[in-house]
């Protein structure tokens, strides 16, 4: 049975305020903020639930992407770290 503590919705609520956020900042600004996020988001337990794991790939795909200096802007890369970062919040509901 998958697990979720009231901390690991506190990271999924500042997570999702954070990427909201940063979509509109420049590129260097976004990878500021979007690296501690990232890291407070990794799997910390067994029995996290499907979704931290599943929101936490996206965040680090969406970084890794905006690293790049020579590649477009990844629209569906911050959508999909977003949507993802929404259905781990939605599942501890």
């Amino acid at each position: 049975m998958s697990a979720w503590t009231e901390d690991d919705k506190r990271i999924a609520t500042r997570a999702l305020k954070t990427l909201e956020e940063a979509s509109v900042a420049s590129r260097g600004a976004a990878i500021y903020y979007l690296e501690p996020v990232r890291c407070e988001m990794g799997i910390k337990r067994p029995d996290d639930i499907p979704e931290r794991s599943d929101a936490w790939l996206a965040v680090c795909r969406l970084c890794e992407a905006l690293a790049k200096p020579d590649s477009e802007e990844p629209v569906s890369k911050w959508r999909d770290a977003i949507n993802k970062t929404q259905a781990w919040l939605d599942a501890m509901r």
